[in-house]
């Protein structure tokens, strides 16, 4: 959120489902325009995240109020992708949302932003919808090409199988075979734009080209070619904000309409809502800016088990990579857990206080925001105490804000698939030095137990520069830890700092639980950094390691999803 901004998270109840709402405002009086953007489902929603925030951030700078809102089944929205006859529940939830903008809010003029799928959604729903101008961001052209993209995704992927009978498991998400038929039914190609309906398509080159020329029509037409999309929607904390393109959308809406300000107040909203039988969901905004979800049984009774705290894992926003925190703080609602999910400041939908460091998943401020958080917890009724956690980064900034702050209401981190335990700027965000020693350790012992190789390694068909480098490192680290043990014999502070900060937190009497993929490198990256005291504390039961069969790092597989929520479920009642 940029300074001068006023932001309002709401919900919207469409075709029964609660939809996660959120209002770029303007500071000060605005008119009767207003722009909603409609976003697209699976990974590309989750990559597309921080440009479209600022897109809506862009237009309320320049006097314009800006609206999104995630698809039911997606993102905070209520359901799941098995919901029946999704597609024209998520044609519904656009219509929904330009009533309620007419309704609700009094908008006289409303243009739509559709990104990718988000485009090709709305304009099925023009003839009901009733907007004024359209700008078209990539759109899927053809939904049999889209289908096609995301069975192509799983094809590629080491297990296509979802463990779940019709459905395609593709990049994180696990769509139902039918639902996937259903959008190959749509296409732009055969959708009529009303006339007099002004439109901007962006995309990219001859594509671009090729689409306006598809859709010729008696409308106003502009066109922007724009390379932009690759950038936009790779790996979260890679992505490029879309300069160009928000700067032209901006543009292009403030020259189609009246942007000066007028009496428009924004009414009353919904901050929380009935997401399931047994459970509600709050939105919230702290007053430094940062955002959150707090997911309540809905016989909730503070104080009767920890709060779960759930940081940014990556610079995904608060549904987490594949939805996983949307999954996990719901089903352990439904056991009486209260969760709290939120975005660390300069990701998702918090404050970008900082333009210099905004996407940065290991960010300085990271303690100061964890505090914060807790502070507003602590506002609510009744005594409260709080486990923090989180995935890859997010465990890091549970950890180190245990190291640093000794809070007697936190009782207990989970770190779940850490790539780090000390992070320092310019490390890499995919492979730490650790990750790539442990990953190499383990594909040699897997090549040392195939034949083949040692044939390989005898016929010279091997990389010996490449192997002989990684057995230095190895030597290396064996020397230093045989170096650490003899000197622990003589004197006791000569530990790492890993062995000495997981000594201190659990002398404090902080239980430190660890979740580790067995694909992933956490664990032997634990013992590299701490030889002595984690495999201490593990054995005597201070620690607990749980581990997910055939996991990778993000859980992009639903029934990695499914093992994370079992395990924790099982933990946090056994400690209740």
């Amino acid at each position: 959120m940029k300074s001068g901004i006023d932001k309002r998270d709401y919900w919207v109840c469409s075709d029964g489902f609660d939809i996660a709402t959120h209002a770029h405002l303007p500071a000060t009086q605005y008119g009767r325009t207003a722009v909603l953007i409609c976003s697209t489902v699976g990974f590309e929603a989750i990559h597309a995240y921080r440009g479209l925030v600022r897109l809506g951030d862009e237009l309320a700078a320049h006097g314009i109020p800006a609206f999104r809102f995630d698809f039911a089944g997606t993102g905070n929205s209520s359901g799941n992708l098995d919901g029946a006859d999704l597609v024209s529940v998520w044609q519904n939830n656009v219509v929904d949302q330009v009533r309620d903008l007419r309704e609700r809010w009094g908008f006289h003029s409303i243009a739509i932003v559709g990104f990718r799928l988000g485009a090709t959604l709305a304009c099925a729903t023009l003839d009901r919808a009733g907007v004024d101008a359209l700008v078209l961001w990539e759109p899927v052209t053809r939904g049999k090409s889209f289908a096609r993209e995301i069975r192509a995704v799983a094809q590629f992927a080491e297990d296509a199988a979802s463990g779940e009978p019709d459905h395609v498991e593709s990049g994180g998400f696990a769509f139902p075979a039918d639902t996937l038929d259903a959008i190959g039914q749509l296409s732009l190609m055969t959708q009529a734009i009303p006339p007099g309906i002004p439109v901007l398509l962006i995309g990219r080159g001859r594509n671009a080209r090729l689409n306006a020329k598809a859709f010729e029509t008696r409308n106003p037409f502009a066109v922007l070619t724009t390379r932009e999309y690759d950038r936009m929607i790779c790996e979260p904390h890679y992505t490029e904000l879309p300069v160009d393109s928000i700067s032209r959308i901006n543009e292009w809406v403030t020259s189609a309409f009246d942007a000066s300000p007028g009496e428009t107040a924004a009414p009353e909203l919904t901050a929380t809502a009935d997401i399931d039988a047994g459970l509600t969901e709050t939105q919230f905004r702290t007053g430094n800016g940062l955002f959150g979800i707090v997911t309540r049984p809905a016989d909730f009774k503070p104080g009767e088990r920890p709060t779960v705290v759930l940081a940014n894992a990556g610079s995904v926003c608060t549904v987490g990579p594949n939805r996983v925190y949307v999954e996990l703080a719901r089903a352990l609602a439904l056991d009486g857990v209260e969760v709290v999910r939120f975005d660390l400041r300069n990701l998702g939908d918090s404050v970008t206080a900082d333009v210099a460091n905004a996407n940065s998943p290991y960010p300085d401020s990271a303690g100061d925001d964890v505090e914060r958080i807790l502070e507003w917890c602590r506002a609510w009724p009744g005594q409260r105490t709080f486990v923090l956690a989180g995935l890859c980064s997010g465990s890091h900034s549970s950890y180190h804000f245990a190291l640093d702050n000794e809070d007697p209401d936190v009782n207990e981190i989970v770190l779940i698939n850490p790539l780090t335990y000390y992070y320092t700027p310019g490390m890499s965000l995919d492979n730490p030095l650790q990750h790539r020693t442990v990953r190499n350790a383990k594909s040699y012992a897997k090549s040392a137990r195939d034949l083949k190789n040692w044939r390989r390694l005898f016929t010279g068909k091997i990389n010996y520069r490449r192997l002989a480098r990684f057995s230095l490192r190895v030597f290396a680290g064996a020397l230093r830890n045989a170096a650490r043990s003899v000197s622990s014999l003589w004197t006791r502070h000569r530990l790492s700092q890993m062995d000495a900060d997981l000594a201190r937190l659990c002398d404090r009497g902080l239980r430190v639980s660890f979740v580790f993929s067995d694909t992933d490198p956490g664990y032997w990256i634990a013992r590299l950094d701490s030889p002595n005291t984690f495999r201490t504390k593990v054995a005597n039961g201070e620690s607990k390691v749980m581990f997910l069969k055939e996991a990778d790092h993000t859980l992009s597989r639903a029934r990695n999803r499914t093992d994370l929520i079992d395990n924790l479920r099982e933990h946090f009642l056994a400690g209740s």
